[in-house]
């Protein structure tokens, strides 16, 4: 079933945290930035962005103008000019996060904390390294990691929001960072009060009106 551009983003924007996981202390703690990200493909469209803001637009495999790309995916002039806004904005280009990682040989374990996850962040279970060192896992939500860390980490999550990559240094873990806290908190708070004034007017959570109605409150 084909899903609009607008509720997909939005999807990405809100995604809800995971379960919290009893975790040992960390091993190491890595300040990842957003590299690259790849859309789902919608009516033959697929768009990717990059972290200078550059966005690509093709639809059946030819580059086109966003208009006609998104054209098949029932998008108007505003929405079009508003996704643009998103992805060349801090929703992407500018998007950063607190990787805490817990390295036992075979497993990689941790938690990501990033304006995207609400709550607590994204915590993901012990996941075992192939021979290249590198931790792939589909969680039960649909979305899958895959993370490699040695003295930079790279991740990389796909879902039916697309793929957004992740990479960045890493050092020796000596605590959460308050300013970390406090942003997620505040982001978090923001986005939820949105979700909810929503659902409150009457708009369905997961269509393409609530994601829209979202996206303006957010933008307000």
């Amino acid at each position: 079933m084909k899903r609009n551009f607008v509720t997909l983003l939005v999807g990405l924007l809100s995604a809800s945290a995971f379960s919290e996981v009893a975790f040992a202390e960390f091993d190491k703690q890595c300040n990842i930035s957003f590299q690259t990200y790849i859309s789902p493909s919608i009516a033959g469209c697929v768009f990717s962005a990059d972290k200078s803001g550059k966005v690509s637009f093709k639809l059946s495999g030819s580059q086109v103008t966003p208009a006609r790309c998104l054209a098949g995916a029932g998008m108007d002039e505003s929405q079009v000019n508003q996704m643009m806004e998103m992805i060349k904005g801090d929703d992407f280009a500018g998007e950063k996060g607190l990787l805490l990682v817990r390295d036992e040989g075979k497993t990689l374990s941790g938690k990501l904390i990033s304006n995207k996850y609400s709550g607590d962040g994204l915590s993901f279970p012990p996941i075992k390294k192939d021979f290249s060192g590198t931790a792939v896992a589909t969680l039960d939500s649909g979305l899958t990691i895959r993370l490699k860390v040695q003295a930079s980490a790279n991740l990389k999550l796909s879902g039916d929001f697309g793929t957004i990559r992740f990479s960045g240094p890493c050092s020796k873990y000596d605590g959460l960072p308050t300013s970390s806290l406090s942003s997620k908190s505040s982001s978090a708070s923001k986005i939820d009060k949105a979700k909810s004034t929503c659902t409150e007017l009457g708009f369905t959570a997961g269509t393409e009106k609530h994601g829209q109605c979202v996206l303006k409150l957010l933008d307000n």
